[in-house]
């Protein structure tokens, strides 16, 4: 094992013990590559000056704080520690980008998930968070274009084809009633489904933000 990875390592269990001359030795190290990561994820999208900056010093105050709580048990190397915070980088800098853009365009996607307004079962704006964010925009950048395909692409794949199509056609606008008649059953049963769509993302999205 070359030096500077042994080094890292007594870095990364100095780290864990709450060391902050270690802490200030990985931030040495890491940080220009994040910085430089960051900006590349972000260029485009809903960025600020100084944006990048943030979601490098975020990852890696998270990266600190979780490693004290031993929430990263696996990574004890230079390898594992860059997966690790390049992962978080690009995570972070999507939720960045989302945030943002939430302030400023209208988003379709969350609330063509809810429930109708008045729904048996789900009041109006029940449940309002959902995994799946900014599905339309109004002339949405390049980059948002992408963040927003990838993300779809990847929480229909989780989805059997009975509730793919539930969602479609909710994504086009219908209301659970009408998806009800189009599929000749009952409104309990698309209530149903949605709520198990819902379910199956926001576990997703659990999972998905603790780093392996």
């Amino acid at each position: 094992m070359k030096n500077t990875d042994s080094s890292v390592n007594q870095f990364i269990l100095r780290a864990q013990a709450g060391d902050p001359n270690a802490q200030q030795e990985i931030w040495d190290r890491f940080f220009p590559q994040l910085l430089e990561l960051a900006r590349l994820r972000l260029h485009g999208g809903a960025k600020r000056v100084g944006d990048e900056e943030d979601v490098a010093l975020s990852v890696l105050n998270s990266y600190f704080a979780g490693a004290q709580e031993n929430k990263f048990p696996e990574v004890r190397g230079r390898d594992e520690l860059w997966r690790l915070l390049s992962r978080m980088t690009q995570r972070k800098a999507v939720d960045w980008i989302r945030f943002h853009s939430r302030q400023k365009r209208h988003v379709m996607g969350e609330s063509a998930l809810m429930a109708d307004a008045g729904a048996k079962g789900e009041p109006a704006g029940a449940d309002a968070r959902r995994p799946i964010d900014g599905i339309a925009s109004d002339q949405p950048t390049p980059v948002m274009e992408l963040i927003v395909i990838e993300e779809c692409q990847r929480l229909m794949k989780l989805l059997p084809d009975e509730l793919r199509g539930v969602v479609l056609r909710r994504l086009e606008g219908h209301s659970n009633l009408a998806i009800a008649q189009m599929n000749s059953c009952s409104l309990a049963t698309i209530e149903r489904r949605m709520k198990l769509v819902r379910e199956i993302w926001s576990k997703a999205e659990n999972e998905r933000i603790q780093p392996t």
